[in-house]
């Protein structure tokens, strides 16, 4: 596939992925507000906790997703169609296994929920709101093939389409039904009966578009494909695995080391954050199949020249989200839903810490994905989780909750940050690592140099909307300056800059 057919694809897909995610973003905030308002704390930090068990449970599916994605990039290429029917026929069968898998797990945890929950609330009634929670990531499981190929064809806007559509019903329905009932399980059936309309929705989409793989024979994978797969599937999980358990288990130490309604307190501030993230996430899944797709010709020079592209991206990228959470959450939380649930600067700063950390190795975890790279860091991850579960026990219960929040970007330091490049420049660019990292400490200390001039330049801001805005604007000018004219002269400026102006010019 050419360049200009990869950034049409990319571009079509952070288009609509960017616009469905503001119409999402609206929703779920007055969604939320609603709820606070009429079922209080209590349901918030149950319904946070709730949202992490089951994540933690999904770990069981992680590894099958990334790796039929490897597994489908060239045959799509390719137009091997009996191919594509062969693997999404086995993705399918596997993702069946998930689904009964992660039941019975889920069923497993009930009688622990007394021992994770501290709600001053009927456990009976907990235990049925959970079960419900269960079905509904259950019934997500059964479509997760169709979605695939959409995604691996480099058409991830259809996705962001119909979930888009799906998740404006949900809030819709959600919140007039709570205003009628102020009922927390009928707020759970909706989400419920909004996950099996996405599943038709999208069986249907993908049938339609793809009839001569889902119209056809079912055919088999024969062993050596099969064992191909597995082995990458065993790989991705326990790499994974490591992923869930650093990202999920903060909520579950906050309920037992502090208190339940500190997790509702702190989601509240996941979801602010979680915002921005699913910015940067729509980006990321914009460009994974088009890197897909161009890491399949093995031109190791281009892979390459973009690669250093997208790290000085994204650290642009993060730096500028950084700032602007820093800035802005508390104030934004303030008019949102009052002072009473605002936290501490220190769990702040410790929550931007871990999302700054995570998001300038992106570019690094998305090559390992579109290149299959799990053998070589498989049990990375599990050591950072380690590391993370052990810190954050050991910090929490010696300065609270931050603690807990910022043992995760210590472990991400001390294990993937640095390592995880290392293994991509020996195994795939066969080039010395070290250029790298003396690049990533050179925008690290531009990165500083930032928040120190934007921190004096908007300290005396007022807590308003017009206050953040302008937080935000003075953010976005002194980022593009700094980083502009530190780096002016770099190969990876000159391409990013000549990329745009192609984009700009052949879509005035």
């Amino acid at each position: 596939m050419s360049s200009t057919t990869r950034i049409d694809n990319s571009k079509r897909n952070m288009i609509y992925g960017l616009f469905c995610q503001v119409i999402t973003i609206l929703f779920s905030f007055i969604n939320r507000q609603i709820f606070i308002i009429l079922l209080g704390k209590e349901y918030l930090g149950i319904h946070g906790l709730f949202a992490n068990i089951l994540t933690l449970l999904s770990l069981t599916e992680m590894g099958i997703g990334n790796a039929f994605l490897f597994f489908l990039y060239k045959p799509i290429r390719d137009r091997d169609y009996i191919k594509l029917r062969a693997l999404l026929n086995f993705c399918r069968k596997l993702f069946i296994y998930v689904a009964v898998l992660v039941l019975v797990l889920g069923i497993i945890v009930v009688p622990l929920l007394p021992l994770i929950v501290d709600v001053d609330m009927e456990f009976n009634k907990i235990r049925l709101y959970y079960i419900i929670y269960l079905m509904n990531s259950v019934l997500s499981y059964f479509s997760v093939n169709k979605s695939m190929i959409i995604e691996a064809d480099q058409k991830n806007f259809v996705i962001s389409s119909f979930r888009t559509v799906i998740q404006v019903i949900q809030n819709i329905a959600q919140i007039l039904l709570l205003l009628l009932f102020h009922d927390y399980m009928v707020y759970l059936l909706v989400q419920a009966g909004c996950t099996i309309l996405y599943n038709i929705s999208i069986t249907y989409k993908a049938h339609k578009m793809y009839p001569y793989v889902f119209h056809g024979k079912a055919e088999q994978l024969n062993k050596e494909n099969k064992k191909s797969i597995l082995e990458m599937i065993r790989a991705t999980l326990i790499y994974k695995v490591g992923i869930v358990v650093m990202n999920n288990t903060d909520n579950l130490l906050i309920s037992i080391i502090i208190t339940t309604v500190s997790v509702g307190y702190y989601s509240n501030y996941r979801m602010v954050e979680s915002v921005i993230s699913q910015f940067v996430s729509v980006l990321i899944r914009a460009i994974t199949a088009s890197l897909g797709d161009l890491n399949a010709e093995n031109n190791q020079e281009h892979s390459l020249r973009t690669f250093k592209m997208l790290v000085f991206s994204f650290h642009g990228l993060s730096v500028f989200c950084s700032i602007c959470l820093l800035l802005c959450i508390n104030d934004f939380i303030l008019l949102w839903i009052g002072e009473a649930y605002l936290l501490n600067m220190d769990v702040v700063i410790a929550m931007i810490f871990c999302f700054y950390v995570s998001n300038i190795i992106t570019p690094v975890w998305v090559y390992r994905e579109t290149m299959g790279l799990y053998q070589e860091t498989k049990y990375l991850m599990l050591l950072a989780a380690f590391i993370n579960l052990i810190l954050s026990a050991v910090l929490g219960n010696l300065i609270g909750l931050s603690g807990i929040i910022a043992a995760t970007g210590i472990a991400r330091i001390l294990t993937t940050v640095w390592y995880e490049p290392r293994i991509l420049f020996k195994k795939r660019f066969k080039e010395n690592v070290n250029a790298y990292y003396v690049q990533q400490i050179g925008y690290i200390m531009q990165s500083l140099l930032c928040v120190a001039v934007i921190y004096c330049a908007t300290k005396h801001f007022p807590v308003s909307l017009i206050g953040m805005f302008g937080k935000v604007l003075v953010t976005f000018i002194v980022v593009l300056l700094i980083f502009a004219l530190f780096n002016r002269e770099k190969a990876e400026y000159t391409y990013l800059k000549k990329m745009v102006k192609e984009i700009v010019r052949k879509y005035k």
